[in-house]
């Protein structure tokens, strides 16, 4: 049984068309996916991670320490939030 994300080394023996695997396919869940697509959503996962960390509390506390003054921090957020507004529509 396939459990979790893992590349097989067997083939089962009940499904002939699973004995021929190919090497550049990775198998999650019993299903083939292109190893290019695998690589692809770990680096989204791992750049929207960074940017979630960065745009959310290290840029506030680094302004913070700059400006010494929560208000100028609000007012530069706001203007972050509207530009961010203004791209998406």
């Amino acid at each position: 049984l396939d459990q979790g994300c893992v590349v097989l080394a067997r083939p089962l023996l009940d499904e002939p068309q699973l004995q021929t695997r190919h090497p550049s396919r990775f198998y999650c869940f019993g299903r083939s996916i292109n190893r290019n697509v695998a690589w692809t959503w770990a680096a989204v996962l791992a750049q929207g991670l960074a940017d979630s960390i960065w745009a959310g509390t290290v840029l506030v506390k680094f302004l913070n320490e700059l400006l010494g003054n929560n208000a100028y921090v609000g007012y530069i957020e706001a203007a972050s939030g509207a530009a961010n507004l203004i791209v998406a529509l």
